[in-house]
């Protein structure tokens, strides 16, 4: 049963094909030859045609289970390298069962003869998942892609024990990726991370590689992160024409010695836009990231000018941060409570972003109380960053200025941004408007003040040009001379009081043309404390004689296929006219749309146009139809077309008819456990299969065929309600001996019912039975009394190949139904060959009931 369980977890978490292979571990042998071992496993998936899942299932009898203190796991000595040579392989170490609360509960190390230098190398295959291993000890690598791609190595310990607190580290890289593109070391939540640590060169090495991620990871430090475990080499290296990587949310820490000396190295002219982003880097050799031989462009760390903590008794304070960078980066600050300026710096605790203004400055502000030590990276547009800063200790301010802008162009529908963001570039506090040629709008500003007294402030804005003119207002009074030029000065706001100012811009421009409006508010007192809101104004001109469409289209759409409507254009009066020559193109808020566009001759000189149109995507759509000078839209609602499903494995399909839903359809097929109660007097005879889709219910019913057990009566189909069994509103189209064919307008858990006939009192199914496919199969009977009961299974040679017995009032024994599992293993530990088969339930001498059914074993 744990084997079948642990099969559709498997299912459910891993987007692996319907058609993948399950190979299951079963001991900790190292050959190959050996069935059930790792490396039989690796050699079956290598050469399986499709996808292939290699779970484990390994027993604590087992030679090579070690028991801990901590917690036990299963060690497994290599003779020779797992290569992974077949795309669409996952190893999960995580199917084993839980053993070890400190970590993996599988470790794959060397033997104590084995001369290889690599434990798992993927091989020029794509889409392989290794996760939850401990992979150690080995004399070169713990793991290298070598010209791969789309591969995923998370959740393992990769040079830590499986403890996460020792050190059993592999003598070179932990991770070694040579040419390889868009490989994910780690994943996107810190449970997808993997810890790397005790390798004695570095801990992630990647060369000649582009698009990889190395994301939430553990580098140089045990899993709750206590103890130093750091990698000898670099925690992070990128060489030799590496580019576009993300290094992002790790912590990489303990790394590097006298020879290596930082936690990250990106090495020659060649890697460059390499992201470092949010990570914390802490007591490596020497500096957290250095660029040597003109890496990441030559970009230059940015400088940190002045560091001031305002600390209060409530939880909130702030921290002042100001400094210099390259126009448009981005500046990530960073804190900590040591010291770790070398030549340059070292960041432990990201404290959050900001962007460099037009003039080369930067300033922010962010909420904390804690003071310390703080550096900084830049990243410019290239995605290239930066080392860290020098590091600048904090200095405590006792009165604090703090001006604070909101902005908004419209407070009753969107409301404001920016309300806690404080910085000089307007970075996340900028909004945008689009008017007409001559129109007017107005933009509204609060002025809070944040600080610890009382307080005026110099608001400064953009003032008017020749294509737009540019008032301010405060209250009725305007404002508008003093803003744009020398700056002006507001009445005394209150601790936590704010001030409202309206700016009103008009178009005066006789083109299409956009234009940032800036204002910004500045303390008096100290005038590096300023906060900048924009406004970015788009002016475009009026259509002259055409100026919209009018659409006509059909009540039903069907995606994918033709349809034929109309478009008029019309002029400023709503009228039908020819005034039109440009052409038209089409596009559509999701999916694809034909024709993208039509001449403006196909109008024909009347002004409208009649043909055939294809949408791609069900659901409520909106498309555009653009000219040179105006634009128009309508939203059809487009429904399905034909969908269909099937599970082969199952033995499952389903059909759904075009016209069903407004919605694409994706429908999964699983087996899963019979919840709740039978209805009394029914008695199970098929699986339970899930149909689960984000669409709930359908127009138009889809047909639904499922496999059955044979001997039931009366058989009908039903579902689960999340309480009860029923089967209303399902329809049975037909049943044979061995399928059964329903229409539904819903998804559910769907099981075939029957009364009990004197055929269905002793069913055995799924028939055919495959034990290396279905897992375990069931017995289902049912006794008048409980007694003392033996289960035999025959050959159609009347050769006795299994057997069980139960006591009196147990599961096999009982009163009422009896469910009883078998995996497919004769007396001689082998499963059972192809063929047919007789089983009897016996009590006292005399047969109480017997079945029949067929085995049909898959090829693994």
């Amino acid at each position: 049963m744990k084997k079948f369980f642990l099969f559709l977890i498997f299912f459910f978490l891993i987007p692996l094909s319907s058609y993948a292979t399950t190979f299951t571990v079963t001991n900790c042998a190292s050959s190959s030859l050996t069935y059930g071992s790792l490396p039989w496993a690796v050699a079956q998936a290598n050469r399986e045609p499709l996808e292939a899942t290699i779970l484990f299932n390994i027993p604590t009898s087992d030679a090579g289970f070690v028991s801990e203190t901590w917690g036990g796991y299963c060690k497994i000595e290599l003779d020779d390298t797992l290569t992974l040579s077949h795309n669409g392989i996952l190893i999960s170490g995580e199917s084993q069962s839980n053993t070890n609360p400190s970590g993996p509960d599988i470790e794959i190390i060397p033997s104590s003869t084995a001369t290889m230098d690599v434990l798992v190398k993927i091989n020029s295959a794509n889409r392989i998942t290794v996760e939850g291993l401990a992979i150690d000890g080995s004399n070169g690598y713990g793991v290298q892609i070598s010209f791969g791609n789309f591969n995923k190595i998370s959740k393992n310990y990769i040079g830590a024990t499986p403890s996460g607190e020792g050190d059993r580290g592999n003598t070179l890289d932990g991770v070694f990726i040579q040419s390889g593109q868009e490989n994910i070391i780690g994943g996107e939540t810190s449970f997808e991370g993997n810890v790397i640590a005790g390798n004695s060169r570095h801990g992630v090495s990647l060369t000649q590689s582009t698009l990889n991620i190395i994301k939430n990871n553990i580098i140089g430090s045990s899993s709750n992160e206590s103890k130093a475990i750091g990698n000898g080499g670099y925690g992070v290296y990128l060489s030799s024409t590496t580019r576009s990587n993300v290094i992002l949310n790790n912590l990489v820490k303990n790394n590097g010695d006298a020879t290596y000396r930082y936690g990250l190295l990106i090495d020659g002219g060649e890697s460059k836009y390499n992201l470092i982003s949010q990570n914390r880097f802490a007591d490596n050799y020497t500096d957290g990231i250095k660029l040597t031989s003109s890496a990441n462009s030559s970009i230059n760390p940015p400088t940190i000018s002045t560091v001031e903590v305002f600390s209060i008794s409530s939880n909130e304070g702030s921290v002042y941060v100001l400094g210099t960078g390259e126009v448009q980066s981005i500046i990530e600050v960073f804190r900590s409570d040591l010291n770790y300026d070398i030549n340059g710096g070292e960041g432990e605790i990201f404290v959050g972003s900001t962007e460099v203004d037009s003039n080369g400055n930067w300033s922010a502000s962010f909420i904390s109380t804690l003071e310390g030590f703080f550096t900084a990276t830049q990243t410019d547009r290239d995605l290239n960053t930066s080392q860290f800063s020098i590091n600048l200790e904090s200095l405590a301010i006792s009165s604090e200025t703090k001006p604070d802008i909101e902005i908004s162009v419209d407070p009753t529908a969107e409301g404001y941004t920016g309300f806690g963001i404080i910085n000089s570039s307007g970075s996340s506090q900028t909004v945008s408007k689009e008017i007409s040629a001559g129109e007017t709008f107005y933009y509204y500003l609060k002025i809070h003040n944040r600080g610890s007294s009382a307080e005026s402030f110099k608001v400064f804005g953009t003032g008017s040009d020749t294509s737009f003119e540019v008032n301010y207002y405060f209250g009725s009074t305007n404002i508008t001379s003093t803003v744009t030029v020398d700056g002006w000065i507001t009445d005394q706001i209150a601790v936590g009081g704010t001030l409202e100012v309206l700016a009103s811009i008009k178009s005066n421009t006789i083109n299409n043309i956009s234009k940032y409006f800036s204002i910004y508010a500045q303390s008096i007192s100290n005038t590096n404390r300023r906060d900048l809101a924009k406004c970015l104004v788009i002016s475009t001109l009026p259509p002259e004689n055409f100026s919209g469409f009018r659409f006509t289209f059909p009540s039903t759409i069907i995606k994918n296929k033709n349809f034929v409507m109309t478009i008029e254009a019309l002029n400023a009066n709503g009228e039908v006219t020819n005034e039109i020559s440009s052409d038209v193109t089409f596009s559509v808020d999701f999916g694809l749309v034909s024709p993208e566009s039509i001449s403006g001759l196909s109008f024909g000189g009347v002004g409208r146009w009649t043909g055939e149109m294809l949408l791609t995507k069900a659901g409520k759509r909106r498309i555009t139809a653009t000219s040179s000078t105006a634009s128009g839209s309508f939203e059809p609602t487009v429904y399905n077309g034909s969908y269909e499903a099937s599970d082969q494995s199952l033995g499952v399909s389903l059909t759904i008819p075009e016209g069903s839903i407004s919605a694409d359809v994706t429908v999964i097929i699983t087996e899963t456990t019979l919840p709740g109660s039978l209805p009394t007097g029914k008695v199970q005879s098929s699986k339970v299969f899930e149909l689960s889709s984000s669409v709930a219910n359908l127009i138009l019913p889809a047909t639904v065929t499922i496999p059955i057990y044979s001997g039931g009566e009366n058989i009908a189909p039903y579902y689960w309600t999340g309480s009860v069994w029923a089967n209303d509103g399902l329809t049975l189209s037909s049943s044979s001996s061995n399928i059964m064919t329903f229409e539904t307008t819903h998804f559910s858990q769907f099981v075939a019912l029957s009364t009990i006939g004197s055929s269905a009192k002793f069913i055995f199914g799924p028939s055919p039975y495959s034990p290396t496919r279905d897992g375990t199969g069931y017995f289902w009977y049912w006794l008048d009394a409980d007694q003392p009961t033996t289960l035999s299974v025959y050959n159609f040679a009347g050769k006795q190949i299994y057997g069980r017995s139960f006591s009196s009032g147990e599961n096999g024994g009982k009163s009422g139904k009896n469910v009883v599992g078998w995996d497919g293993i004769d007396g001689f530990g082998e499963y059972v060959k192809n063929g047919g088969y007789y089983f009897f339930v016996s009590s006292g001498g005399g047969v109480l009931g017997k079945g029949k059914f067929a085995v049909s074993i898959s090829r693994q």
